[in-house]
């Protein structure tokens, strides 16, 4: 790769497309097929920006005449040759997750691993085949395992761990610093949603430094690690020092922006960047978030009119894909009756601010009328059980609180009760008293139809086969 396209390829990192495509330009004139991936990676990035189809679909058809090019090619002695042809099918892959579409993500997943086993033989010290190789396991793990048995036939030897190693080990060579603002934005987005080691987490952090103040998938990726180490203050500040000079707009970052705001209960700050989003954005997801969000500002200010009007926007515009989604518009039904203290209560656990979740739901405790309510009981038991496992409370303690949240008799379906159920099972397996654990990973089964409901069984099942042969 020339200078010219290392340059263009920092340019689209940067997500400044107008100065890539001029890069890209001079090179088309010399007939270097290397502009290929750099517009796959263009057309890629903007599916993850913008989310909306007509990219995905625009992806999909450009990916098809990309590939034909480079077919046509009979004799080429570069690297980057079998490379670009693997990159370009992986890069639909992370794509065809984003939509669901976990056939085609398969289908491109296995097709880029056999063109990397075969110019990883024809150039084994060609460091780019070993990125590839291991984010494709890591990308294994956000596949179905309805997907699973057909890419058992190709990675039934696969191990995460050792992948991510792998990863680190590059993250670690400053010779491929150019690619490790890719590796950390798709290592985030597919490792998020199932790691818990800060270790691990602590790492990607570090190697981001303060570049997230000059890109903006950085910023977002440190965002997203900085939410599940519980930092919502540093959160704030990132997006508060984001990059404003690319060619594209990012705007899932002021619905994180409006988020972190709320969790720390900022509300008028919270208010302006989910407005923000909400009237710029015009992607599939988060609308109704967003609007169930402002929402809730305005029935926490005891602005009526207002709430009405979000509620209103949030039925109308916006699907129901994800389940932030569709959470939001089932819980709006309900908003104008919700206890304000559990509210805040419930934003403030999720900003990790534990010690003021609970002096929130310890004013509830002074209203006479509240455990009148059965909707809210489980869910106020639940709450205060999990900010008390966060600070460390006596075992005991917490367990009884779980169970009071599923003795309560709600009448709509939620969550807390079978969430409840599996923490009461973690905690027992945990003390190795397994026919208890046992006892309530069968109890978190027995319920159905709720929020989180895949996660939650999964979690349990995964729980039950744990510990079946102790």
């Amino acid at each position: 790769m020339n200078k010219n396209m290392q340059d263009a390829y920092v340019s689209i990192i940067n997500l400044d497309f107008d100065n890539a495509i001029e890069k890209i330009e001079i090179e088309k004139k010399i007939d270097n097929k290397i502009i290929l991936l750099h517009e796959n990676y263009i057309d890629v990035f903007k599916v993850f920006v913008f989310d909306q189809k007509k990219y995905y679909e625009q992806l999909n058809l450009n990916k098809s005449t990309r590939l034909d090019v480079l077919e046509k090619i009979k004799e080429n002695t570069s690297p980057y040759f079998l490379y670009t042809k693997a990159e370009i099918h992986l890069q639909s892959a992370y794509c065809h997750i984003k939509f669901n579409n976990y056939t085609k993500a398969v289908f491109d997943i296995v097709s880029s691993y056999n063109y990397l086993l075969e110019n990883k033989k024809m150039y084994p010290e060609f460091i780019l085949n070993d990125k590839c190789i291991n984010l494709i396991k890591i990308l294994l793990s956000n596949v179905p395992k309805d997907y699973s048995w057909t890419l058992d036939l190709f990675f039934s030897d696969f191990d995460i761990d050792s992948s991510i190693l792998q990863i680190e080990n590059i993250l670690n060579n400053d010779s491929l610093s150019i690619f490790h603002t890719e590796i950390l934005f798709f290592m985030t987005i597919f490792q998020s949603k199932f790691t818990n080691n800060k270790q691990q987490l602590t790492f990607y952090l570090d190697k981001i430094g303060d570049n997230y103040k000059t890109n903006l998938l950085l910023n977002y990726t440190s965002v997203l690690i900085l939410k599940k180490l519980g930092n919502n203050n540093l959160c704030i500040d990132v997006l508060n020092n984001r990059p404003k000079n690319n060619s594209i707009p990012f705007y899932y970052l002021d619905y994180l922006h409006g988020l972190s705001y709320l969790y720390n209960l900022e509300l008028s700050n919270a208010k302006y960047y989910f407005e923000f989003f909400v009237n710029n954005f015009r992607g599939r997801n988060f609308i109704k978030s967003a609007y169930f969000h402002l929402a809730c500002i305005e029935y926490l200010n005891n602005n009526e009119n207002k709430m009405n009007i979000f509620l209103a926007n949030l039925r109308d515009y916006g699907n129901t894909f994800i389940n932030k989604d569709k959470i939001a518009l089932k819980h709006s039904a309900n908003l104008s009756s919700y206890n304000k203290f559990l509210l805040r209560a419930r934003f403030l656990y999720d900003g990790a601010y534990y010690q003021r979740a609970l002096d929130e739901l310890n004013k509830i405790d002074k209203e006479i009328n509240f455990f009148s309510n059965v909707n809210m009981i489980s869910e106020y038991w639940y709450r205060k059980a999990r900010i008390l496992q966060k600070l460390e409370s006596s075992s005991n303690e917490i367990v009884s609180l779980f169970k009071k949240s599923i003795a309560s008799k709600s009448i709509v379906s939620t969550h807390f009760q079978p969430m409840s159920a599996l923490q009461i099972a973690l905690i027992y397996e945990l003390k190795k008293d397994y026919n208890n654990s046992k006892v309530f990973f069968d109890k978190c089964l027995e319920y159905k139809s709720y929020d989180y409901e895949k996660s939650i069984r999964k979690q349990a099942k995964e729980g039950l086969k744990r510990i079946a042969n102790i």
